[in-house]
């Protein structure tokens, strides 16, 4: 399946990608809803990176349908990536000793390791959208949004 470029709007487009997604996760019905436009995706407890990135990418193209005025997904997206990019950095930035204190501990060879202790994990940073819905904000995330973006921006540059 592929992406007519000459669809109508931005709406369709997600529709579009969506469908192609969940194509590729093998399940017509990979989504299910739980009510008040809230959208649920089953786990698969043993499914591949692959996977996680398909759910994820399926996940943010149906939030954009649902939450986003046509017209104004683009700009959504745009907005989003800038103000969650910022808000990541700080998080960063907050945490950074115990990142490097960690990144630290795992270049020690691995008969070093086992007479240090590990240090603590840095928090991963997560939100709570205003419908209540829990996001994992990293860089993985933000691949995902920005592809959307560049999609998106390709689409209406071709119209």
């Amino acid at each position: 399946m592929s992406i007519d470029f000459g669809i109508a709007n931005e709406h369709e487009y997600l529709r579009q990608r969506a469908a192609i997604i969940a194509q590729q996760l093998g399940e017509d019905q990979q989504f299910i809803s739980v009510g008040n436009g809230k959208v649920d995706l089953k786990e698969d407890e043993c499914e591949s990176d692959h996977h996680r990135r398909l759910r994820r990418d399926l996940r943010l193209l149906l939030h954009l349908r649902l939450r986003v005025k046509e017209g104004q997904v683009l700009k959504a997206a745009r907005d989003w990536h800038q103000s969650l990019g910022s808000r990541l950095r700080e998080h960063r930035r907050q945490h950074a000793r115990e990142q490097d204190a960690y990144d630290a501990w795992w270049q020690l060879p691995p008969y070093q390791r086992t007479q240090i202790p590990q240090p603590a994990k840095p928090p991963e940073f997560w939100i709570t959208d205003r419908e209540g819905e829990r996001w994992l904000i990293n860089d993985r995330f933000m691949r995902a949004l920005e592809d959307i973006i560049q999609n998106l921006t390709k689409w209406t540059e071709s119209k």
